[in-house]
């Protein structure tokens, strides 16, 4: 999607916000008390109806400006981060890299139906194949239907091992724990692992009430930073296979410039790209990276569009005051904009509202400040995380694993 598609989408919500404000005026005419007061019940009642009606119209309509700007939200920020982390020339017509020869491939592979089968299967399958030490990886529903499974037997995990590990996984996510490692921090994973003979195995939530999708095996490096972020990615792609959602970024944009260019879907860029990372043997991630300075022209001058000075100012202003309680209005007046410009100002420009970054630079602060602490001189995770801000220490820990891919806790004690 280009970004005059997104300003024609958000001209689109403008529109949208004004079906539903007319709605509104309805739905008040129809609810207030117009007519004498010995009006009688019946009366009463059919306006009461027609209210109900309309109200549940309005909600609708709500619903569907939510949906619709979600959905400019991301394909901005993908249109963004894609164009300003490119900044190697285009190659010419003819020198296509080994990469992009791969994804042609897939596509081929696709064209000719040997793809094939159960989207998420195929999924589970490719996440196995791509990061690096993995030997299987196992899709657990939480409602403990049937799974999608690839490389687990008999021979490799006991039965009533991979049933203790599964009663983990669901008891991990349904707690709401978003990811997990062995090693890590999560007891009764770990001792399901250890019974299961896995040295190291990686879980991410598939969703927030889809189940778990486990990637395993004899290598401790599994659960580091990019093999964490490969899973998280996949994760997000199975979750939008059982309900919508949306991708990973860094994955997400590279499947956005494929499939632009190969003239595929979304979903089906997204497959192509693992199997072309599986094909070449290379991480999934550089396969993106290059896939996307070989597609994507750079910028002129490094940006994918020049920032307004008001949303300037609102940056200036949270880094500035970012260990304080600042508010939407706060900010939206040292911008010199309404809140609600400040807003669309965020999404077009960063991906994101000015309380999502807001969040991003307390979480940087608070990275710091754990990354200087000393534990011997009493300084502790909670204390760090209040300090920014961050009341829950639970889910400041999982925000944290989030971006950095390991635990607050594990930064402090490094």
């Amino acid at each position: 999607m280009s970004q005059e598609g997104i300003d024609d989408g958000l001209a689109g919500i403008v529109e949208l916000l004004e079906a539903v404000s007319e709605r509104l005026d309805v739905f008040e005419r129809l609810a207030g008390e117009d007519g004498p007061a010995q009006e009688n019940r019946a009366i009463r009642q059919g306006r009461a109806h027609l209210a109900q009606i309309e109200a549940r119209r309005v909600r609708e309509e709500v619903a569907e400006v939510r949906r619709h700007a979600r959905e400019l939200a991301h394909h901005s920020a993908l249109i963004r981060q894609v164009a300003a982390a490119t900044t190697a020339p285009v190659p010419t017509t003819g020198c296509d890299g080994a990469e992009l020869a791969a994804a042609r491939s897939a596509v081929e592979a696709r064209a000719d139906g040997r793809a094939g089968g159960d989207r998420a299967a195929r999924l589970v399958d490719l996440v196995a194949r791509v990061v690096p030490g993995a030997t299987w990886s196992r899709y657990v529903p939480l409602d403990g239907g049937p799974g999608h499974v690839s490389g687990v037997s008999r021979d490799t995990v006991a039965a009533d091992a991979l049933e203790t590990l599964d009663v983990a996984c669901r008891a991990l996510v349904a707690g709401g724990t978003v990811e997990a490692h062995v090693p890590g921090e999560a007891p009764a994973l770990a001792a399901a692992a250890r019974a299961a003979g896995l040295p190291a195995l990686v879980l991410h939530a598939v969703g927030p009430a889809r189940g778990a999708l486990l990637v395993a095996g004899p290598e401790v490096g599994l659960t580091d930073a990019d093999a964490c972020a490969v899973v998280r990615d996949v994760a997000a792609q199975l979750e939008r296979v059982l309900s919508p959602c949306t991708a990973g970024p860094d994955l997400a944009g590279a499947a956005t410039v494929l499939a632009r260019h190969l003239d595929l879907d979304h979903d089906e860029a997204f497959e192509v790209l693992l199997e072309s990372a599986a094909v070449l043997e290379e991480p999934v991630g550089a396969v993106a990276r290059h896939l996307v300075t070989a597609l994507v022209p750079p910028q002129r001058d490094g940006r994918a569009d020049a920032e307004p000075a008001a949303l300037r100012r609102a940056v200036v202003y949270i880094e500035a005051h970012a260990g304080e309680d600042v508010t939407l209005d706060e900010i939206a007046c040292a911008a010199r904009i309404g809140p609600r410009a400040l807003q669309l100002a965020f999404n077009r420009h960063r991906g994101g509202s000015p309380m999502a970054y807001l969040r991003q630079v307390r979480l940087l602060r608070a990275h710091r400040d754990l990354e200087a602490a000393d534990p011997t001189q009493g300084d502790t995770v909670a204390a760090i995380a209040a300090q920014w801000g961050f009341a829950n220490p639970g889910r400041f820990a999982t925000m944290y694993r989030e971006s950095y891919g390991i635990s607050p806790s594990r930064t402090l004690r490094a």
